[in-house]
């Protein structure tokens, strides 16, 4: 049962982050012809028009793993018609969501365009790019549900190579678009919207091949179906929206400081960040399938081993019920390890923190409300990797684990949270400014606050990386926790003090120029 178990959850992860690595790569080749073509001002339209590209990958991404995970539950239960009647309603849900957005492309990108930041240099170029995404979002959400579908319905070798063919298939057609026929943003974005058709054709072999066709028209869309879906497969839907909502904000903040060519810049970054994250993205999707089919069976106890498997990657097997010798184990981890991997680990740590840091203050804009959930979920996951070890009965040593790097890192991530309420509040109170001209003086704060976090989040991810993995003794490790937390008390002070002092200068000067 083990080795099946590790088997499949091989087969389905590897082929599914090759498929997820596939897509990442093809996004960065579009970047790079897009520059190539299109200098800084068609990546900086671009970048403006990522946000409703995301939101429309993000809808058929729910659509998909809600229905996919909800056919994999009943299937696993032999229920083949209820199974089918959900891929049914997803295909319906997925058509139905497309047609909006392809009106709204129709009728609406050009305005949408200018919301998101788009000017009158990047506009003509947004709109051409976002027009055409919306137009064949159709495509586009049926071709991420069906590749859910496909993948749950035990054919994951299908669906990797449907999202490799799709993206060399865009890699190909974005140079041919672009370069030889000249066909400009148009020809980029047509190339884009080519690469789902083609991937739905790959995976139409899947259906090709079985005995009996699902009957799509006989089932009905129902409501509670919809809401068991969108369900199911919200959370997906949040994270790929939170991106769009980052992105947006840090468009129009560096727009506002240093142009087009900042956005340009901005965009090239966060298109190869996507690489990284689609790994995770990759493991994710990979597991679903498995964790579907045994939730099915009700056979908990593979579920909980599945997850264990998906955590292992990330290094971290911690969870309620380990022993002291597990924890203790990955306390006392790296500390053999070489400097080039430290560097590596560092580097990872320092990325990592910098985008949950960086999502903390971008979602202030939305009235702060999920800059406030965000600090409350990371506050309570500390508070349950405290309880975990505490339960085990291990105190000195998990807090001179933790201590050296968290007081810095911490605080750098409070610093975002409390970023993050600023611009929210510049939001709901512009005061006597326009809601833009709040958000831009807000702004300019933020980007000058951004830099101090980004250096506090290297000091820690060196701090992590480094003197958390070495032997150095517990006791050492807390009292060089206790130098860095009076070192930042101490920083922390003789700001509000120099302030203070600057404050009342300034008074003095207004009282001694209005005095005659």
């Amino acid at each position: 049962m083990e080795k099946s178990l590790v088997k499949d959850f091989s087969k389905y992860v590897s082929l599914n982050i090759l498929g997820m690595i596939g897509v990442s790569f093809y996004i960065l080749a579009d970047t790079y012809y897009i520059a190539k073509a299109l200098g800084a001002t068609g990546i900086a339209a671009l970048n403006f028009a990522i946000p409703v590209f995301s939101i429309i990958l993000g809808i058929g991404l729910m659509i998909g793993i809600g229905g996919a995970a909800r056919f994999g539950i009943l299937k696993s239960r032999n229920k083949h018609k209820e199974a089918e009647a959900v891929f049914a309603g997803a295909l319906k849900l997925g058509t139905l969501a497309g047609l909006l957005f392809a009106v709204l492309g129709l009728f609406g990108s050009k305005a949408l365009s200018s919301i998101l930041g788009a000017d009158a240099v990047t506009l003509p170029l947004t709109h051409a790019y976002m027009a055409t995404i919306m137009v064949f979002a159709p495509f586009f959400i049926l071709n991420n549900t069906v590749l859910a579908f496909v993948r749950n319905d035990n054919n994951p070798r299908l669906a990797m190579l449907a999202m490799i063919g799709g993206s060399v298939s865009n890699v190909i057609l974005d140079y041919i678009f672009l370069f030889p026929l000249k066909m400009g943003m148009f020809g980029a974005a047509f190339a884009t919207s080519l690469a789902p058709i083609i991937s739905l054709g790959i995976l139409s072999i899947h259906f090709a091949k079985k005995k009996s066709r699902p009957a799509i028209l006989k089932h009905k869309l129902t409501r509670p179906a919809i809401k068991d879906i969108l369900n199911l497969g919200s959370s997906t839907f949040i994270m790929e929206v939170s991106s769009a909502v980052v992105l947006t904000t840090f468009n129009l903040l560096i727009l506002g400081l240093e142009g087009n060519k900042g956005v340009a810049a901005y965009g090239i970054v966060a298109n190869i960040a996507f690489v990284a994250v689609a790994i995770f993205t990759g493991l994710g999707q990979g597991v679903q399938p498995l964790i579907s089919k045994y939730y099915g069976l009700k056979d908990r106890k593979t579920v909980r081993r599945v997850n264990r498997y998906a955590l292992l990657p990330a290094g971290d097997v911690r969870a309620p019920g380990s022993t002291p010798e597990q924890l203790l184990e990955v306390l006392r981890s790296g500390r053999d390890q070489g400097g080039g991997g430290k560097f590596i680990f560092a580097s990872f740590l320092f990325g990592h923190n910098l985008k949950v840091g960086l999502l903390a203050l971008g979602v202030g804009v939305l009235a702060a409300i999920p800059t406030a959930l965000l600090l409350i979920y990371n506050g309570m996951m500390l508070g349950a990797f405290v309880h975990v070890h505490h339960e085990a009965g291990i105190y000195s040593e998990f807090w001179a684990w933790i201590l050296p790097h968290g007081i810095t890192e911490i605080g750098a991530i409070i610093l975002c949270g409390g970023v993050g309420l600023m611009l929210g509040d510049a939001v709901i109170r512009p005061r006597l400014l326009s809601r833009v001209d709040s958000l831009r003086r807000a702004g300019t704060h933020a980007a000058s606050v951004c830099v101090g976090i980004a250096g506090m989040l290297l000091f820690a991810a060196v701090i992590e990386s480094y003197l958390r993995q070495s032997y150095l003794s517990t006791s050492a490790r807390l009292v060089f926790a206790a130098a860095t937390g009076i070192f930042w008390i101490a920083y922390l002070c003789y700001g509000f003090l120099c302030e203070r002092g600057a404050k009342i200068d300034l008074a003095k000067s207004e009282r001694h120029g209005a005095s005659p």
